[in-house]
């Protein structure tokens, strides 16, 4: 029997300090790859010493995969025969070793995020700049290696790599131009709900902390523009934000008595509570206005409850610019959980407002999971799994038929375990994400 068209994962040997260009190493013992909307991808490879008839190899074929898997080479993790690319990744670390009887190459690395988490940033005060242009003067000195570090607006053509669709490469709606304005339809959810102004607006004084990290400093403005930051296949850095307008694309089911027609697919997992980490409400003290006795200080407050004091939904949850309210949120929960910041970069009320509503939301983002193992790497319509995505949930065993926001997806394989081939999703309530 033909194994599915994405049921295995293999390297290609990208550019790096190797002369095996293109080489294909796909007799994998066992691997593990991640994709997050919040971090870097990351890769783990158990390559074993011997043939397929089990024969050792010889020295010099062990050599030359020592010299196909050196850390710092690029390589493009691709997934079945349709070779749909996961992402480009660098390798972080090579091991050979092995135990009695088995001999082995380990090999770990990242995404193209990899970079930009390793190195402080040395950016000055930036003043009159937007984030893309910001972020493409940071990632200029990256190019030419065999990653594009291309800055895009849209997950759009991203969605379609990762779904084994031959024309996302030229989908991209690039925003890496000289004045750092995107010439890509900003707002609706074609372009994954990047916000409007996004490209437009200057990033004010943006001074990197002390020890922050390229990959943090980014991050941190945009998360204060409203936006996500994530890299995709083909090793672009895309800003975006969930889109909440698409329709599920996967189906997982759970009934206590499968359905022939749409049988069980669910073969561990569930939704998990969690009020570690939450908020109730977020208070936000922002930049002092005024001189003398007209002096004040900009302030915000967010709450899960509305102005009657009944609990909403977080995405529903608004921000009052005035000064802080608290005993709304503390009579609608057992515990008060409330959270004051301290933020320069709100010089207005309505500034302080996005601010507070922005960490309430984030905060409580985590509050309802949702985790689910299901065999093999693609649905039984022959669509890989992949983030940024949503996927209609019917698990009677925990009461749920809702649509979930995919963040993250991990592929396993492994030779001892009964379900070999398998994927773990991740996720949250649709609309749960507010940025």
């Amino acid at each position: 029997m033909t194994a599915p068209a994405f049921e295995y994962v293999q390297l290609t040997v990208g550019q790096g300090p190797t002369a095996d260009f293109g080489r294909k190493l796909n007799k994998w013992l066992s691997y593990e790859v991640t994709q997050s909307i919040f971090n870097p991808g990351s890769f783990s490879f158990r390559l074993g010493l011997a043939g397929q008839a089990g024969d050792k190899l010889t020295l010099d074929e062990i050599r030359s995969i020592m010299r196909s898997t050196r850390p710092d080479t690029v390589v493009r993790l691709e997934q079945g025969d349709r070779r749909t690319l996961l992402f480009r990744g660098i390798i972080d670390r090579q091991y050979i070793g092995g135990s009695r009887g088995e001999e082995y190459v380990d090999i770990t690395g990242r995404d193209a995020g990899q970079v930009l988490q390793d190195n402080e940033c040395q950016q000055k005060q930036i003043s009159g700049k937007t984030l893309p242009q910001v972020a493409e003067e940071i990632l200029s000195r990256y190019r030419g290696k065999g990653i594009p570090f291309n800055v895009l607006a849209s997950a759009d053509a991203n969605r379609d790599i990762m779904t084994g669709k031959q024309n996302g490469v030229t989908a991209k709606k690039t925003i890496r131009t000289a004045k750092g304005k995107a010439q890509v339809k900003i707002g609706t959810g074609n372009t994954g709900g990047t916000p409007v102004g996004f490209v437009s607006t200057d990033t004010k004084n943006a001074r990197p902390h002390p020890g922050e990290t390229e990959w943090a400093f980014l991050e941190r403005h945009a998360k204060n523009l409203g936006v996500l930051m994530y890299f995709g296949a083909e090793g672009d850095l895309i800003f975006t934000a969930p889109d909440y307008s698409q329709p599920a694309l996967y189906e997982l089911r759970r009934r206590l008595v499968s359905d022939a027609k749409a049988p069980n697919n669910i073969l561990d997992g569930g939704r998990a509570f969690d009020t570690a980490n939450t908020a109730t409400a977020v208070h936000i003290y922002g930049h002092s206005e005024g001189r003398g006795e007209d002096r004040s200080q900009v302030t915000a407050t967010a709450t899960i409850v509305d102005e009657n004091g009944n609990r909403v939904a977080v995405s529903k949850a608004k921000a009052s610019s005035a000064k802080p309210s608290y005993g709304k949120a503390v009579s609608q929960s057992v515990w008060p959980r409330e959270r004051t910041i301290r933020d320069s970069h709100a010089k207005t009320k309505d500034q302080a407002a996005k601010l507070s509503q922005r960490e309430l939301a984030q905060r409580a983002m985590n509050f309802e999971t949702y985790e689910y193992t299901l065999a093999d790497h693609e649905s039984e319509f022959g669509v890989p799994y992949a983030i940024d995505f949503q996927a209609h949930v019917i698990d009677e065993v925990c009461d749920v038929d809702a649509v979930i926001y995919l963040t993250e997806r991990q592929i396993h394989k492994s030779r001892t375990e009964t379900n070999a081939t398998r994927t773990v999703l991740k996720g949250v309530p649709k609309g749960a994400i507010v940025i």
